[in-house]
This record gives C-alpha cells, structure tokens and sequence, in this order.
C-alpha cells in the first residue's frame, strides 16, 4: 500500500471518529503515521459489554493501548481482552457466541463467515506484511537468487506457503526452490539456529527472535516488495493480507454504535503503537504478547501493523483472497465470500 501523509491520516481518523469508517494503510516503517493519538474519541450513549479476542503476535499489538486505556477506565467501551496463541479458539468462541470481536488470520476471517452462514463479518484489516526471507549465509539477495535453493517454511497449507508460491510463481520459479516444511516457527529458528537449514521464512515477531539467537541472521528478502513485483507481473491488485478483526454479525446488529466507537479506538491504538514504538514495546510486553521488551520494540517496526476498514479493506482483501481460492479453495472455507462479508457502514 502506498504511504499516506500526516494530513490524510489525521482527516481519516475524524471520520472514522464521525461514524464515517474509510480506509487508510500502514507501510511497515516505524515513520508512518497511521492516526493522530491525541484525537479524542467519541463515546457511545452508554457503554457497551464488549468481548475482544487477540491472538498474540501482530494480530493483538495494534490493540494494547487500548488495552490500556480500558484499565484506567478511558475506553469508550466496557471491554474484556482475551489473548491466546491458537486461531481454533478465537473459531470456537466466536461460533459459541463467548466473545463478541476477535483479531484474527485474514483467510480465517473467510473460512468462519463460510462456517456461520454469514454469522461472521470483517470489520476491518489490521496486518499486512510481516514476512520476510532470512538467512544465516549470503546465498539471497533476492526472490530469482532463491533457485535451486531451499527454504525452510512453517505451516504448510496456510497463507505464508500461498504467497511464497505466487511469487514464486510469478518468477517463474515454481518446481525450482526446495520447500522444507516445519509444524511452527519456532522450530524453523531452531533448525535455522543448529545449522539445519540456511533459509527460511519466517513473520515477524519470529524474526526478530531469531536475530536475538542468531547473530549472523539477515533478512534478505522483504515478502511485501516481492509480492508487489509479482502482482505488476500478474496484473493483480492484491495487497498482502496477513490479519484482520472481525465480530459476530449478530453483535454488530445489537451495538452498532459500540462497534463504531471500538474501530475509532483501535484505529486510534494502532496509531499511538505505529508512532511510539518504545512505549508500545512495553505495553506488548505488560499484556504479555512478547516477554521482552527490547525483542517488542526491535520487531515492531516491521510488524505490518495496520488499519483499513471500509471499501479500502474490501477493495485490498477481495483479489488477496481470489489468490488464496485459485491456489487452494478450502483456504477461504471453499467459496469466496459475498459483499456482505465486508462491514460497509
């Protein structure tokens, strides 16, 4: 996504703070200035019970000033945070009905509006890249010096494996790179660590965790900068799409003005976090996403933290996820979701 000025982004957080949610989009540099932190937020009539679920990682840093704000009775909103390291509970308690709103994997957001009939609705995206190549060598110094290389990469069947065969696609590299497959991240940094493997891909915050291990450890490729010379390759106009927050429809229904004051909250959150990395490292660290501090504000810059909502997250997700289908159609529950998956307010 393309840079947005001070002004822009500043105009864009009052509409959204006006009940008017247009899209706006975070380059993963620490520079950007996705929101103003100081804009004050617009207060339902009453506040509203609102149960968020995060997984930890990206998916949850935007949120920890909010997460803040609540403790010390600021927030717009009654809320209760949950944070886990699994996606299938944030499936479970959003089928159950246990919690109202939830950070999730953007793909998973479309396998459970799939699953629910439409019960689930996107409210806005929330990660867009945080994935990069690294190395322990000097073997890559860019996606066609990959050939005939091979590359360690957790998760087979999820979105890293998916856009790592775009581009590779793109390039036409495909049956070219040797793809190791590992069940976590945490096992390709201690393959990446013994020795066993050179190169990998990993997201962020596991970068950076491994760069703490490993001293000879670089990035040598930003997947964000492969992906759009793929994309001009392809002709598509996708954008990567990492994770998103999404509610039950039914909630949205019942507390639309709750709704409207959570995403003036967490846009204003994700601005305070993409604008104050230190004292966002320790917010991440008190509600426990990251153990450390330095490792938080040492990731944070490239975690692809974001914030588009409206027909700019619609227009971004909508050609990400016809990719994930063409590759694999049970990656977006096996159909792409209609219109009124995306929250147009």
């Amino acid at each position: 996504m393309k840079k947005i000025s001070r002004f822009l982004a500043a105009a864009l957080c009052l509409a959204l703070l006006a009940g008017c949610l247009c899209g706006c989009a975070k380059n993963p540099t620490p520079a950007e200035v996705v929101s103003d932190p100081a804009s004050s937020i617009v207060a339902p009539p009453q506040k509203a019970k609102v149960r968020v679920l995060a997984i930890s990682g990206p998916t949850g840093m935007g949120m920890v000033e909010l997460m803040q704000a609540n403790d010390e009775g600021r927030a717009a909103n009654d809320y209760t945070f949950t944070l886990t390291t699994n996606p299938s509970d944030a499936v479970a308690k959003l089928t159950s009905g246990e919690t109202d709103i939830a950070a999730i994997p953007a793909n998973l957001a479309a396998t459970l509006y799939a699953k629910t009939q439409g019960g689930i609705q996107i409210l806005a995206l929330n990660t867009q890249n945080n994935l990069y190549i690294v190395q322990t060598g000097e073997e890559v110094s860019s996606i066609a010096s990959l050939e005939g290389k091979t590359i360690a990469v957790s998760g087979q069947g999820s979105t890293p494996e998916y856009i790592l065969n775009y581009i590779l696609s793109a390039n036409d590299l495909a049956g070219k790179v040797t793809i190791h497959f590992y069940a976590e991240h945490s096992e390709v940094v201690a393959k990446l660590a013994a020795g066993e493997e050179t190169i990998a891909l990993l997201p962020q915050p596991f970068v950076s965790v491994a760069q703490k291990k490993m001293e000879n450890l670089s990035i040598a490729v930003n997947m964000e900068t492969a992906w759009e010379d793929a994309c001009k390759k392809t002709g598509s106009t996708a954008d990567i799409a990492m994770g998103c927050v999404v509610a039950r429809r039914e909630f949205i229904e019942q507390n639309t003005a709750a709704v409207q004051s959570f995403l003036a909250e967490y846009l204003n959150s994700i601005g305070y976090v993409s604008t104050n990395t230190k004292e966002a490292a320790k917010l991440v660290v008190r509600y426990g996403i990251l153990p450390d501090e330095e490792l938080a504000e040492a990731a944070l810059p490239s975690c692809g933290i974001a914030f588009l909502s409206g027909a700019t997250m619609r227009d971004s997700l909508k050609p990400f996820l016809e990719i994930l289908y063409a590759a694999n159609p049970a990656a977006v529950g096996g159909a792409l979701p209609g219109e009124d998956f995306y929250y147009l307010p």
